[in-house]
């Protein structure tokens, strides 16, 4: 594993700003009492009737409305597991070593770029551990991978490892056998598309791998146009009970048998840009009922979130951030609520943090201590780059009878970020990523728009007695 610490330079400038939220909304609600659920089909992204993938990879990436990649009840649940392939992203380095390199071997993946222009090449891996309880049967799996990179690269590509494999990758492109290129998407609200995302179903490739460490590789990240670079990538897979494994799950401790309690998934997708305001999220398909406890909580995956930008993630209205809040029940069995000060608060949700329910996570490589914030330069945190979390929603925030609500991120207006503890230097010396056949524009400390590329949201919901 490479992680030095060594001086703090911010290089070349640009959008420091800048946070691309990867949004996925899983509503989902349990209940050990009589609960009324809304009757929520199945409802599956479409796969392109008659595109084939050269028709794919040759379509300009665009922005991407938000829309269902999964709605049911499952008797499971969600679960995601991401980290950042930068230890300090947006544009800041520590000494010699800018990129988290697990696998600690030295092939470059490489993409082409217009116009004969050198090849866009990176080498750069990170780990997560997906806990997918033993007796589930995957429903959907997405990878999500987003990054910064200039106009004239073309379609996006990454080395995906599953548990147990050491380091033996699949490459995924748009012809992947197993492994379908759902969409590639891009934006940053002006004319270019700096800001990109590409995503797989990786259902397949889950189901056959199962719970464990993945790691995902080269992503290829460069500074693009104003915009300093990050890499960061999130598995998320939506699972349920396998019928046939119903008599062994019986037989399991409690709190593992509250991960196949009854829930309503809402799971959402897409890829938009926001300089200021919100971007709201429906959640559906469940029923809060009149009496018992409620637990609530959210996910989501922000590919550019950095520390000390002033934002909100909004319930119905209503901020969330703070896990231990007055009045709340008990969490079920088996959850733990942490209320570490590294993860998050109401005002500062988007924030370079890997965390759950108020803990950041440890079962990820590089782990929950070996990044600086990008927001920074120098705090050291979960993530670079990057912001996922799981947040729980106070008890009071769920209205009995309710059965739809949306969940918003929101960045205020006129934001100015913090200047970086030491003067920009010249992208040609400093910068990992260098090409050299465009001007770059500088705005370190002084950017005041406030930018959101959304592309997954994930909240889930648990109701008890």
């Amino acid at each position: 594993m490479t992680f030095r610490q060594r001086e703090r330079v911010r290089s070349g400038g640009g959008r420091d700003a800048v946070k691309g939220a990867a949004l996925a909304i899983a509503a989902a609600l349990v209940s050990l009492l009589a609960v009324g659920w809304s009757s929520a089909s199945a409802q599956q992204d479409p796969e392109p009737p008659t595109a084939t993938v050269r028709e794919l990879d040759s379509k300009a990436p665009a922005e991407r409305r938000f829309r269902p990649v999964l709605e049911r009840v499952v008797n499971g649940d969600l679960v995601m597991a991401g980290n950042s392939n930068l230890l300090s992203a947006g544009g800041w380095r520590s000494g010699d070593v800018t990129v988290a390199d697990i696998d600690e071997e030295p092939t470059e993946l490489c993409i082409i770029r217009g116009l004969g222009f050198p090849r866009a090449c990176a080498d750069n891996s990170s780990s997560a551990w997906l806990d997918i309880p033993d007796g589930a049967r995957i429903v959907a799996a997405r990878l999500y991978v987003q990054t910064t990179v200039a106009t004239d690269v073309g379609p996006l590509r990454v080395n995906l490892d599953g548990p147990g494999r050491r380091f033996t990758y699949t490459q995924l492109g748009g012809a992947t056998l197993g492994v379908r290129k759902i969409y590639e998407a891009a934006g940053d609200g002006r004319q270019g598309q700096p800001l990109r995302q590409a995503v797989w179903d990786v259902t397949k490739y889950v189901r056959k791998r199962g719970a464990g460490s993945y790691t995902v590789a080269d992503i290829v990240s460069e500074r693009a146009a104003p915009f300093l670079p990050y890499a960061s990538w999130a598995i998320v897979a939506a699972y349920e009970l396998d019928p046939d494994r119903a008599p062994t799950v019986a037989t399991l401790p409690l709190e593992e048998q509250e991960r196949f309690a009854e829930r309503a998934v809402s799971w959402y997708d897409g890829f938009t840009f926001l300089d200021e305001g919100s971007l709201p999220v429906p959640v559906s398909g469940f029923d809060v009922p009149a009496t018992g406890g409620v637990f609530a909580k959210t996910f989501h995956f922000v590919g550019h979130g950095e520390l000390g930008r002033s934002d909100n993630l909004l319930f119905n209205g209503n901020p969330v951030g703070n896990n231990l809040t007055p009045g709340d029940a008990p969490a079920p069995d088996g959850v733990v609520i942490g209320a570490d000060p590294l993860c998050n608060s109401t005002t500062d949700v988007m924030n370079d943090t890997v965390c759950e329910l108020g803990t950041p996570v440890a079962t990820k490589r590089p782990g929950p201590r070996n990044y600086l914030a990008s927001g920074d330069g120098r705090t050291r945190t979960s993530g670079s780059g990057v912001d996922l979390d799981v947040i729980r929603v106070p008890d009071r925030y769920l209205v009995p009878g309710s059965n739809t609500a949306s969940l918003s991120p929101m960045f205020a207006p006129g934001v100015t970020p913090r200047p970086p503890t030491k003067p920009a230097q010249r992208s040609e010396t400093m910068s990992p990523y260098r090409f050299s056949h465009r001007r770059m524009s500088n705005c370190v400390g002084s950017c005041t728009r406030r930018i959101v590329a959304a592309s997954m949201i994930v909240s889930s919901y648990s109701m008890f007695g």
